[in-house]
């Protein structure tokens, strides 16, 4: 395969990808405008969870950090919980349940986490996909576990997570 040609390949995918993503967000805005959810009744007590992520040592924005419920909790109502969060560009998190920071019921968690880069520089340098190369995602252990009690507010502290080698060319 001639360069010309794989670099008019790569070029073709990323403004497939852009355009995708764009399209994603635009669907996501026009759908969400007119969909209100029902106001919930009965909420259950709620405990604000917090923590910090660091990659090579840095503390980065953009980890997605997943909470799978492992025993049962008080919330069940799916349509409501969303089981991740995301850092922001210091590193750091809350779990939510409704709303951003809200926290989440009392109960058991293991945590996951991925990175999926929309930056032109970082898909260069790691690929399109995970940054962790899929290492702290299911079906791979949890990188933690938690207890989660009823009002009392949990620190996490630091996470520290490695990315994946750039791959090689």
């Amino acid at each position: 395969m001639s360069k010309a040609f794989s670099r008019m390949h790569l070029m073709t995918r990323r403004f497939a990808f852009i355009v995708s993503m764009l399209s994603l967000c635009l669907c996501q805005a026009a759908c969400s405008r007119g969909t209100k959810l029902p106001k919930i009744k009965d909420k259950v007590p709620l405990t604000k969870v917090i923590g910090t992520v660091l990659v090579n040592g840095v503390p980065t924005g953009g980890v997605t950090v997943h909470y799978k419920p492992e025993s049962p909790i008080a919330e069940q109502r799916e349509m409501y919980t969303r089981f991740f969060t995301t850092t922001n560009s210091k590193g750091q998190f809350a779990l939510k349940t409704y709303v951003t920071n809200d926290g989440v019921p009392a109960g058991e968690y293991s945590l996951y986490f991925d990175q999926v880069s929309t930056d032109l520089s970082e898909i260069r340098k790691y690929g399109e996909g995970d940054r962790f190369g899929e290492r702290y995602s299911p079906p791979n252990p949890p990188i933690k576990k938690i207890t989660v009690k009823e009002n009392e507010p949990l620190d996490l502290g630091t996470i520290e997570l490695e990315a994946a080698p750039p791959p090689s060319k």
